[in-house]
């Protein structure tokens, strides 16, 4: 239900129905992160985890996206998992807001929630359209997202993250390379040969460009 509201709201139109044959373990009477990831990309969504800072979180909030949450509701020895949706914050009355399983709208004060955050090592889930990018400025968490597209063959959503990326970090090594890749990886071999050869301009003795370009 979690991951369904996240991708809804990513203009994905699935239900939960439709996404339990796709994550759910019945050996485990839930679902891990990593089928969530791969459900995302499936959706042809960018699945960004977010730095486990509660800054980087409440920015995503801010900026009106919701975000993917788990939560340890028992103890650190004796864990209750659960997945949720954060949907708002009000820094006044220092209230989380939360889409919590059949409930639309739990409010939770924040030192609560950031306990129950924290005792689930911070993870949280951003479901970004290809196009989009998150409020956290450090293109490293973006980029790694955009190479799990390409390393798992989505060549064409992992080019149109890069190109995304390289809108915000033009001169960023990864992306350049990124982009280069996912033109390879999609048998567009011109492309990606001008690309290689703008990214050894920059960088001449690059091992992996050149490389790659060779390959081209």
């Amino acid at each position: 239900a979690a991951l369904a509201t996240v991708l809804v709201a990513s203009a994905v139109q699935i239900t939960p129905d439709e996404l339990t044959p796709q994550i759910y373990l019945p050996a485990r009477k839930g679902s891990l992160q990593p089928e969530l990831i791969a459900a995302v990309r499936r959706q042809q969504r960018l699945p960004y985890v977010i730095p486990p800072d509660p800054r980087a979180l409440l920015a995503e909030v801010a900026a009106g996206r919701p975000v993917l949450v788990m939560q340890n509701l028992g103890l650190s020895w004796l864990p209750v998992w659960h997945y949720a949706v954060v949907i708002g914050y009000d820094p006044g009355r220092d209230e989380v807001v939360l889409r919590s399983a059949t409930t639309a709208r739990k409010v939770m004060p924040t030192g609560l929630f950031l306990r129950s955050w924290r005792l689930a090592q911070n993870w949280a889930l951003l479901v970004l359209k290809l196009h989009e990018l998150p409020a956290h400025r450090d293109p490293l968490p973006f980029l790694q997202a955009a190479a799990g597209l390409e390393a798992t063959g989505n060549f064409a959503a992992a080019l149109a993250a890069y190109q995304t990326a390289l809108t915000r970090w033009p001169d960023d090594r990864h992306a350049r390379l990124g982009e280069a890749n996912s033109y390879l990886g999609l048998r567009q071999a011109g492309l990606a040969e001008d690309r290689y050869r703008q990214l050894l301009l920059i960088q001449a003795d690059d091992p992996v460009a050149l490389n790659n370009l060779a390959e081209a």
